[in-house]
């Protein structure tokens, strides 16, 4: 027969066991309760590394949610170095004016494509990033830009390949004009006022 204390000390033994096992079962099911967002893939067409200002490409994404609630965003992020690590983790390394003006769904297997404008960004220009010729950005994909842009919630994002956006400016027709001119004039006084006349009815026209 067991004693008082014998039996006190089973029971609170019992009362351990019991709590650990409980434990063991919630703790699991806790976690998987709040998922981390999937990633989707980003792709645009055609594919580089430099892209003009301005420049038309196609933004094609696999992986997305077949019955979004919002509608597809496309906004330019800053990627400093054009690496992974580099990666923005919020949307105040984006510029939301950059977001696309068209509306995008998926289809029913989760994927979309749309045309999109890559733009040059400059902070000294009132941009909240840089996106030029030497700094790296990317496009982010994501169906809410402001409250799910870390992709925390269920609502899958995705990053497109780092890029950089070169200057399409060009020399201008003139400037090889003004070299050619004392070469023009001192071989043949004529065809220098050729180009003289030529170069005034340009600037003329632009005025």
């Amino acid at each position: 027969m067991l004693n008082r204390r014998s039996a006190t000390r089973l029971a609170t033994l019992a009362g351990a066991t019991c709590l650990a096992a409980s434990l063991v079962v919630v703790l699991p099911l806790t976690l998987a309760a709040s998922p981390a967002g999937a990633t989707g893939t980003v792709t645009i067409t055609p594919s580089s590394s430099n892209y003009t200002d301005f420049q038309e490409v196609t933004v094609s994404g696999t992986g997305f949610s077949v019955n979004p609630s919002d509608s597809i965003e496309i906004v330019e992020c800053a990627d400093p170095g054009g690496t992974t690590g580099g990666l923005p983790t919020g949307n105040g390394s984006c510029d939301g004016t950059t977001e696309n003006a068209n509306t995008i769904f998926t289809n029913s297997s989760g994927t979309f494509s749309s045309t999109y404008y890559i733009e040059p960004l400059a902070i000294s220009d009132g941009n909240v990033i840089n996106c030029d010729e030497s700094d790296y950005c990317v496009l982010w994909v994501g169906e809410d830009f402001v409250n799910n842009f870390t992709g925390t919630s269920a609502q899958p994002v995705g990053f497109s390949s780092p890029f950089l956006v070169g200057s399409t400016t060009s020399t201008t027709p003139e400037s090889p004009v003004t070299v050619a001119l004392p070469i023009a004039g001192a071989a043949v006084v004529g065809g220098a006022g050729f180009f003289f006349f030529r170069r005034r009815r340009r600037h003329s026209a632009a005025n």
